[in-house]
């Protein structure tokens, strides 16, 4: 039967444990990235749908925008994407702006600003879209309300989440290469005592059954050293009484011997049968 190494039980055990911790992580802080993300950019773009509303003004029945293009220019200061907006009067319709965004959703709440994801000439977008009432420049009383649609392409937002996301994985590369270091090193420690003991039990001869030395044993090994010193030592105790058996054993049978010896030696010197037979019946 193959035997299983202790180490790689271990290292089966933890390593995989180690593996689903980083998965985790990882997925955790994908979503955490990604929704930290959408937040600060959505609140950029809920900023920029300000902006424009903060240049409107009510002229009769009319609703006037005063957006040159340097204010323009820094709604759209990100090279990296494409930034629409749009001023919709109910009535009126588009009255400043891009025409090309998509139809504003329906029942919108004053001051409330909607947020929704959509597609402009084939790019994914994402959409702010807020209705306000317009101040009249004649009178402090709100005249009519309009809906200001801001959209941007999410390019910078995905090249934040992929820069977040490498700020946070590379950490956790790192985490996870030191824990796999610290759980083998943590495993060859703990094995240590356990190769001491072999290489004492390798070192001894057959008739050495002095006790094992116990102080650097673990906790958990140290009854299996206890058990292996307690054999020994009945061991030792066994051995013992078999050789006082053979020291007795071969007192006991040195006196016969050495009478035979005694007997076949006068044998040997006598030539007639009878007086040999008269030593032995005497």
């Amino acid at each position: 039967m193959k035997k299983k190494a202790i180490r790689k039980q271990l290292l089966f055990l933890f390593v995989p444990l180690l593996g689903c911790v980083a998965i985790a992580s990882t997925v955790i802080s994908f979503y955490l990235v990604q929704n930290f993300s959408e937040q600060y950019f959505d609140w950029d773009l809920v900023n920029s749908a300000d902006s424009v509303v903060g240049r409107m003004r009510a002229q009769g029945e009319k609703v006037v925008i005063d957006l040159p293009a340097s204010a323009q220019a820094i709604l759209k200061k990100d090279d990296s994407d494409k930034f629409y907006f749009s001023v919709i009067d109910e009535s009126r319709g588009v009255i400043s702006g891009d025409k090309n965004l998509p139809p504003p959703a329906a029942h919108l709440e004053e001051d409330k600003p909607q947020i929704s994801t959509g597609t402009i000439a084939g790019e994914t977008v994402r959409i702010v879209e807020l209705k306000v009432p317009v101040p009249s420049e004649a009178s402090s009383e709100f005249r009519k309300s309009v809906i200001v649609q801001v959209a941007e392409t999410m390019n910078s937002r995905r090249e934040f989440q992929k820069k977040m996301l490498l700020s946070v994985a590379v950490p956790q590369l790192i985490a996870m290469i030191l824990g796999l270091s610290a759980v083998w090193y943590g495993v060859v420690k703990i094995l240590n005592p356990l190769k001491d003991l072999q290489g004492q039990l390798a070192k001894r001869s057959q008739a050495d059954l002095s006790p094992l030395a116990a102080e650097s044993a673990p906790e958990e090994v140290y009854p299996l050293v206890k058990a292996i010193n307690s054999l020994f030592e009945r061991s030792s105790e066994e051995l013992k009484a078999q050789q006082r058996f053979v020291a007795s054993a071969a007192h006991q049978l040195r006196t016969p011997l050495a009478g035979l010896k005694t007997y076949s030696s006068i044998g040997s010197e006598m030539t007639e049968p009878g007086e040999l037979k008269h030593v032995v019946y005497e």
